[in-house]
């Protein structure tokens, strides 16, 4: 079997995309990211400044059809989530949505459909529940100190 990078594709590129998406998941040696998209090519442009020459594209279709590209992180506004999520799973690569998940019920349960079946890997972030931080202001709560 062929050692290959797993080929990254961002979707939102505020802070969370570029930082957390981009910054982070480039430093892992079997990820490379491959592919940017915003609905603001101001945004592309400034993410680009920070990740490199990575393709930028405002059109999901021209995102989506960037080669190379196994997994997406969508890391765009809420509101936006589940349709970033049913392009993405449509397109049969595998997706990290950030929290929330989506921001009615019906949206949830339309990504869950859009997935059954479909053999790829679908996550929805919750990584700071276990962060260190959370984790002791839990311990510090539980025990009456607040």
């Amino acid at each position: 079997m062929e050692n290959k990078k797993i080929g990254i594709g961002i979707i939102g590129l505020g802070g969370r995309g570029v930082h957390f998406g981009g910054e982070l998941f480039s430093k892992f040696p079997d990820c490379r990211i491959v592919g940017l998209h915003d609905i603001s090519q101001y945004k592309i442009n400034e993410a680009r400044k920070i990740l490199g020459d990575i393709p930028g594209t405002t059109s999901i279709d021209e995102f989506l059809a960037i080669p190379g590209m196994d997994a997406v992180i969508i890391c765009s506004s809420p509101a936006a989530h589940a349709k970033n999520c049913l392009d993405v799973l449509s397109a049969k690569k595998h997706v990290y949505v950030e929290k929330p998940m989506a921001t009615t019920i019906e949206d949830c349960d339309a990504m869950i459909d859009a997935w059954n079946g479909t053999n790829v890997v679908f996550m929805v972030g919750l990584e700071l529940r276990y962060c260190t931080l959370m984790q002791d202001m839990k311990k510090i709560i539980e025990s009456g100190e607040i």
